[in-house]
């Protein structure tokens, strides 16, 4: 930890003392064992490249090797030149060879074993090699397959390249004759001759490389056994001399780490491996002692390979090591050799039994056993050199070897700390990594570094990051900050925070207190979580091709890392899942930007597409089946396709294509998944209740060292107010502590902590209390919802009034039974040939008058008569309706639904066949059903909106309606009934057309703005304040009603957000003044998908803005996005606006899953479910508050009596009521609306607000 001098961190403390400096500095140190010399820290270079070969390092080593693209472990993808598709390993090995694929991925891999620089074996997926079929009849022993394990003659090929385009190839087979492609199913080895390498050639294939290795393996074999061992000698002797000792010495470090191979331990090693190296180990032993240095025998490649990667001396990728006790022992052979030859070497500090294993290859039991038995060979032959076990990278717990370390003498354990490879650094500025370092490494190496041992050791890092065009002086300061937090040695003087207590409420450790977890809802699905998940129906695992980036199949036997998801946990029943490669399972969208309903893993970040819900069957949680985000369960149809279009209850059994057990294979109990697991507000309530309840408590600091600038002065005086209030909730008397930000003044905290300590001595709080508030929505009033006031849609005097905009038909010819259809939802013919109806075969009317309408269709284009052609065709190609896309509709008198429709032309459509529909037909009084123009008009869908209703009246009479219903629907009786009921707020839906007065666009009619001013006055009169909720916005952003749509489709984004940030401006500036103004939502319910998150967070930031140009003291309510959009997807945004909210809407209606509960569990789901879904949106600092925008007493079902709404409105009362900003009833009145109707509620005396 830093030292800062007095005046470097002020801490002030506000009660009585305002400006005393605190200073809490801690000197302790532990205590040294008596095993290590307390002057001696090892800071040490690793010799990479030297004795084990790493491509990168030093490339030119491989230059004068043969077809050196082609070595050993090298990815090759075969495309027939001649049908254009990849060869395939079908089921990844063990079956034929196809040419089938399109694309290529791991099935089409082919690795090769080389040989000879032409000669090779090539290995797929599963492990098997390609090789000619010995069991063949039919096919003369010619078909290519990949059966066999260990390679063969008859699974040895030669690579032909064409002279001048070496990525055309052909390939001899062991027979003689060349791979040829004779059909996309059958690959075999009977092309005879030569070849023109023409693209009809069948024996011609087109490689592509798909990873490569370049390590120690790829190197001696690329060079062959009589070549390598002079390339490799050459090397050594140059690579690393004894002036590099010096040089080292001569630069402040004391050790080197030397990473060395299996092969070392063996005068003449195994192919193709060439000896020479050990003396070369020898020299460097010398050279240390002559230099004054110690040396650090690592294993870096242990036989089999543990970790798969080129510096593991892997052929080709797999990994094999450990997975047999024979391995095992090999491995501690080779420790054992090491210990004996180096143990009396007085430069040798420490053998690392091995380098980087990976899990979950590398398994715990296996690399424990291993450990002992190797920390055992050392210990044979010196007590004194220490003994490095390395931490299994990949899946694994970073302390999982202190029980193990702890027991061993002069034991280490050794992390790895790079800034390279994680993706979230990717866009980190220099101050950025510099800060990561400081903090998180810091966490990260106080995990594994105890008081009594084992001792710890970055055996590896540098100071190389991903930021480009970083300056000398910035690379010094990434540098400087990591051997200042994370020091590359063993420390012997590890520093004691004795007055902190660091380590011990700063970071959570489960394996220490378990018991902390026990409260956690769904506490074996943490976050990081290690799942496998097995299909009931197929009896395999789901596993992701390629570890990530590719779709998800079921046809595992074994479950192993590809085969693992791991949680990020949302809720207690919500989930992203990622993979291997760090991919999240999601729903493909690859297709024309829509989602599919196929499983993939190809999002670094997940989102809405990447969230799934875990339903665990009572009686039996293993047992579970996943919703996808598009509301249906996940099913394996195939062993290969997982799909998300499982609809409907399970019965939970073994054929059940949606049921899959789990697996738990290990979870990380830290902080984070201690915290993520109750969530903030279990978490915070259960520290409030102890702050105030003891009576040692002095003081609570509110943040401890922001980092200016990083940190803003105006977000962290946002924090210290919202705090300060905090802690003043539960205790008037402990100190307050504000922290000074790093790199910053300290007295610019004082105004505010003067402010504090008044406010204290006054008794007054900082804020108003305004919130939470008790609201009803005032919903159906100035914006028309018909189902709220249906007498207003009576209509008396209007012909057609079941023919309002966007009210859905479907056409049927009385002659054909057939339905009319738009041919692909539009864009060419309209057909006759629809045994049944669905979206392609519905029209959405535009209504122009009482007879006359436009149709749209399915893909958004109109109905019309073919202009270009110059028939009389009727087709749906324009977006845009004219005059040739006008129509009648006329009803037969005796019967409504039978309906001729006549053309602009004139002439009216008919049907003659089930291909042609035209505008021909002349005028007739026959309405018999053979007549071709006659048509049966289904109704199958309604919209009762605003617009509806204005373009229904006309404009005169529009405006009469709506006036008389503004002024007596809601009057000033009504707000002081709502105020003497205990109402504190009152949200009024508005719709956009409200800011051009009395002249709004066609067919809405102005008034509606003065009954809104009278709502302020009244508001006013009887103490409530007022949410303006822009309820309509230009364009609709949701299909329903009440966003004032013409025909149901959402039209609202980028380019409507100028006008819409205009009726904000309107609003703010016109009520800005208003002492009842509470707060202005800036937009309802805003559905995805047809509102885009980039979109609307634009317009948020906007509209913010806009109201702030007005006012400081209103709330901006940010509604959340229904659909699949996450609940918390607008924190960070709103998180940096001042006096924000997040609205959410709670209904126990609107899904099947409500329909069949019952009293009890509907209380129990808002109990629980949505008691959770707001904690989730509910920030204990207030940034944002939480806003319950609208909820109802009224349930799914029926057959419930009044005690039952009345306990079910009081449940909702109390778990609403947590919400900071308070709840809102839809809403205070409804006609003929049972219990939506909040003042029904209240007369009834089911609901009581006082």
């Amino acid at each position: 930890m830093a030292i800062y001098s007095p005046y470097s961190r002020i801490l002030i403390v506000t009660f009585v003392i305002l400006s005393s400096s605190f200073l809490s500095v801690s000197h302790g140190r532990r205590p040294v064992p008596p095993h290590i010399n307390p002057n001696f820290r090892v800071k040490a270079v690793n010799l990479g490249g030297w004795l084990v070969t790493e491509g990168w390092i030093k490339p030119s080593l491989f230059d004068g090797i043969p077809n050196k693209d082609l070595l050993d472990g090298t990815g090759l993808q075969f495309k027939s030149v001649k049908v254009g598709k990849y060869l395939s390993a079908e089921s990844g090995g063990g079956t034929i060879i196809v040419a089938n694929r399109t694309n290529a991925s791991s099935w089409e891999t082919f690795k090769l074993w080389r040989n000879s620089e032409t000669i090779f074996n090539f290995r797929v997926f599963n492990k098997q090699f390609v090789g000619i079929d010995k069991t063949a009849g039919g096919n003369g022993g010619t078909t290519l397959v990949a059966t066999e394990t260990n390679p063969g003659s008859s699974e040895t090929f030669e690579i032909v390249r064409k002279s001048d385009d070496l990525n055309r190839v052909r390939i001899r087979a062991p027979n003689g004759y060349f791979l040829q492609v004779k059909t996309e199913e059958l690959v075999s080895a009977d092309f005879q001759g030569n070849s023109t390498w023409g693209d009809d050639d069948p024996s011609v294939f087109l490689i592509e490389f798909n990873g490569r290795l370049e390590g120690e393996f790829q190197v001696t074999n690329g060079y062959g056994p009589l070549n390598a061992p002079q390339v490799m000698r050459e090397h050594w002797r140059t690579f690393i001399m004894e002036q590099d000792f010096k040089f080292i010495s001569s630069n402040g470090l004391n050790t080197v780490r030397i990473p060395v191979g299996w092969w070392t331990a063996y005068p003449t090693p195994p192919k193709p491996f060439v000896a020479g190296s050990l003396q070369t180990l020898d020299n460097a032993f010398f050279w240390a002692e002559k230099y004054n240095l110690k040396v650090i025998i690592d294993l870096h490649c242990a036989p089999g390979s543990q970790n798969g990667w080129e510096h593991s001396g892997s052929r080709d990728g797999s990994q094999e090591w450990g997975q047999t006790s024979e391995n095992i022992q090999q491995t501690v052979d080779v420790i054992d050799f090491l210990a004996a030859r180096y143990a009396k070497r007085s430069s040798l500090l420490a053998i690392e039994l091995i380098n980087e294993p990976l899990s979950p290859g590398v398994s715990l039991e296996n690399v424990t056993n291993y450990y002992k038995a190797g920390y055992d060979a050392v210990r044979k032959h010196t007590s004194n050199a220490y003994v490095i076990l390395s931490n299994r990278l990949g899946p694994s717990k970073p302390t999982e070897l202190l029980p193990l370390a702890g027991g061993m003498f002069k034991s280490a354990i050794d992390v790895h700390y790079y800034s390279l490879f994680d993706s979230v650094l990717s866009s980190y500025t220099v101050q950025q990594n510099v800060d990561y370092i400081k903090t998180n490494r810091s966490a990260q190496l106080s995990q594994i570094s105890t008081s009594n041992g084992p001792l710890t050791f970055v055996g590896e890092w540098v100071a190389e990051w991903q930021v480009k065009g970083a300056s000398k002086e910035d690379y010094q300061k990434f540098g400087a900050a990591q051997l200042e937090v994370v020091p590359p040695y063993i420390n012997p003087n590890f520093q004691v925070r004795a007055v902190n207590l660091g380590g011990w409420l700063q970071v959570t450790e489960g394996w220490i207190k378990p018991s902390l977890f026990d409260g956690i809802p769904n506490k074996d699905l943490l976050d990081g979580t290690e799942l496998h998940l097995n299909s009931v129906k197929v009896g395999k695992y789901l596993s992701v091709e390629n570890g990530g980036g590719a779709k998800a199949v079921a046809n595992r036997t074994t479950a192993s890392s590809w085969e693992t998801f791991r949680p990020w946990r949302i809720n207690e029943t919500n989930f992203n899942f990622r993979v291997f490669h760090k991919q999240f399972i999601g729903l493909d969208k690859a297709a024309g930007g829509k989602a599919s309903t196929t499983l993939v893993a190809t999002k670094t970040n997940p989102g809405l597409s990447e969230t799934f819900e875990i339903v665990r069957k009572p009686g039996d949680l293993n047992r579970v089946r996943i919703k996808a985000p598009n509301g249906h369960f996940l099913q394996v149809n195939t062993e290969k396709l997982i799909s998300a279009d499982f609809e409907g209850d399970s019965k939970w059994a073994d054929d059940d294509p949606s049921v899959f057990l789990i697996e738990v294979k290990g979870s990380p109990q830290g902080e984070l998944q201690v915290t993520n697991g109750y969530g903030p507000l279990k978490l915070s309530s259960t520290s409030n209740e102890n702050m105030q309840k003891r009576s040692s408590l002095l003081a609570i600091q509110l943040l401890n060292e922001p980092l200016a600038p990083i940190v803003s002065f105006q977000n962290i005086t946002k924090y210290h107010k919202a705090g300060y209030e905090a802690v003043r909730k539960h205790t008037s008397t402990a100190y307050v502590i504000l922290s000074a930000g790093l790199g910053s003044n300290a007295s610019e905290l004082f105004p505010l902590a003067v402010f504090f300590f008044f406010s204290a001595l006054s008794g007054t709080t900082v804020y108003s209390q305004d919130v939470p508030f008790k609201a009803a929505n005032l919903g159906g009033w100035l914006v028309v919802e018909g189902w709220m006031t249906p007498s207003l849609f009576d209509l008396d005097g209007v012909l057609n009034k079941d023919l309002l905009d966007g009210t859905q038909v479907q056409l049927k010819s009385t002659m054909l039974n057939k339905f009319l259809a738009a041919e692909n939802g539009g864009g060419t013919n309209l057909v006759a040939n629809r045994d049944t109806a669905s979206g392609w075969e519905t029209f959405t009317l535009w209504r122009i008058d009482e007879n006359t309408f436009n149709l749209r269709v399915f893909n958004k284009q109109f109905v019309g008569i073919d202009d270009q052609s110059g028939s009389e065709n009727v087709v749906a190609t324009v977006s845009s309706p004219r005059s040739s896309e006008t129509f009648q509709i006329e009803r037969n008198p005796d019967d409504q639904f039978k309906v001729r429709i006549k053309a602009p032309n004139g002439l009216f459509l008919q049907a003659p066949d089930e291909n042609t529909v035209v505008a021909t037909y002349g005028d007739t009084s026959d309405w018999g059903d053979q007549n071709p123009s006659v048509f049966q008009m289904n109704i199958v869908r309604q919209i009762t909106g605003e617009y509806q209703l204005t373009n229904a009246y006309g404009p005169v009479r529009a405006s009469q309606v709506l006036q008389s219903h503004w002024n007596t629907y809601i009057t000033e009786d009504d707000f002081k009934f709502m105020s003497d009921n205990g109402l504190t707020a009152v949200r009024i839906p508005v719709g956009w057309w409200i800011r051009y007065d009395q002249s709004p666009p066609l067919p809405f009619v102005g008034g509606s703005l003065q009954a809104l001013d009278n709502a302020f006055d009244w508001a006013e009169k009887y103490g409530m304040k007022v949410i303006v909720d822009l309820h309509a916005v230009p364009g609709s952003q949701n299909p329903d009603a009440h966003s004032g749509t013409r025909d149901g489709n959402p039209e609202w984004g980028d380019s409507k957000i100028p006008e819409t940030v205009q009726v904000i401006d309107f609003l703010a500036q016109r009520y800005s003044q208003r002492s009842s103004l509470g707060a202005i939502e800036l937009m309802n319910e805003p559905r995805e998908p047809y509102v885009q998150f980039a979109t609307l967070s634009n317009y948020y930031q906007l509209g913010y803005d806009a109201v702030r140009k007005y006012t400081s003291n209103a709330y901006v309510i940010l509604s959340k996005r229904l659909g699949n959009a996450n609940s918390t997807e607008f924190l960070p945004i709103a998180g940096n606006m001042d006096r924000s909210v997040i609205d959410v809407h709670y209904y126990n209606l609107f899904s099947d899953q409500f329909n069949n509960l019952n009293i009890q569990q509907n209380i129990d789901f808002v109990r629980n479910t949505r008691a959770a879904e707001l904690q989730e949106v509910t920030r204990t600092n207030g940034f944002p508050l939480s806003f319950v925008g609208e909820w109802t007493a009224a349930m799914a079902g029926s057959n419930f009596q009044d005690a039952d709404y009345a306990r079910f409105a009081q449940a909702q009362v109390e778990v609403y009521g947590k919400a900071t900003f308070g709840w809102a009833y839809w809403s205070y009145k409804c006609d003929t609306c049972g219990m939506w109707s909040l003042r029904r509620m209240i007369e009834r005396g089911l609901i009581n607000l006082h």
